[in-house]
């Protein structure tokens, strides 16, 4: 195992704050049945920036996907949250 990468319960932790994290913004994308559409141009871009620029924040974290895209994708979600909660995130991840 490479030095740089996490252990595999930090691993789990990590994706389960991941998972979590998308799971809770994409119920925002419907407020009253109604699609946000602004919510999801800010998806979209973020996907689109993600993987132009190839960012790709659980292979920073040591976490390969096997699957192409994902973890750009990921990354692009969390990029259209906003500054604040990446580096809220990125605080607690090197504290």
């Amino acid at each position: 195992m490479e030095e740089n990468k996490p252990k595999p319960i930090l691993q789990i932790l990590i994706m389960a704050f991941f998972v979590e994290s998308i799971t809770t913004y994409m119920k925002c994308l419907f407020v009253d049945n109604t699609l946000t559409v602004g919510m999801l141009i800010s998806i979209l871009v973020g996907i689109c920036i993600s993987i132009c620029y190839d960012m790709d924040l659980p292979k920073q974290l040591g976490i390969e996907s096997r699957a192409v895209f994902v973890g750009n994708i990921i990354t692009g979600i969390l990029i259209s949250r906003g500054s604040n909660y990446l580096y809220d995130f990125i605080s607690i991840f090197y504290q």
